[in-house]
């Protein structure tokens, strides 16, 4: 009996103080959707950044650089290892794409030379 007279009561001040009941609601959801608007576009930001790193030119040549590296040092290695004869094939292949990287690693090399980082100038504040 007590519980009804507990649930009624409290349904009471929930009728009598809706309005204010709903604007506190509002309020709370209005500072939530801010606060995840300011993190999705943070987010946003950082994703941005990110891909802007992966796309720069200097880490696209290190990238590339780093891939032909390791075909000729799986190549190297593949010929370095004592293979029976019926993997000659396979070995004679590899040679040849290594041949053919090492060619093209060359041939880019002598085609553009590098860039010295210029030195920066020392400027006195005063």
């Amino acid at each position: 009996m007590m519980k009804e007279k507990t649930e009624e009561e409290f349904r009471e001040f929930v009728l009598d103080n809706e309005e204010k009941i709903s604007e506190i609601l509002r309020a709370g959801r209005s500072k939530a959707d801010s606060k995840l608007s300011k993190e999705v576009e943070k987010g946003k930001a950082f994703t941005k950044g990110v891909l802007e790193a992966f796309m720069s030119k200097d880490v696209q040549e290190h990238f590339i650089r780093m891939g032909v590296e390791m075909m000729m040092g799986i190549g190297a290695l593949i010929r370095a290892l004592p293979l029976p004869d019926e993997f000659g094939p396979v070995v004679d292949a590899v040679a040849e794409q290594n041949e053919a990287l090492g060619e093209m690693v060359s041939k880019s090399s002598s085609r553009k030379p590098r860039k010295k980082k210029s030195s920066l100038e020392k400027i006195e504040v005063k």
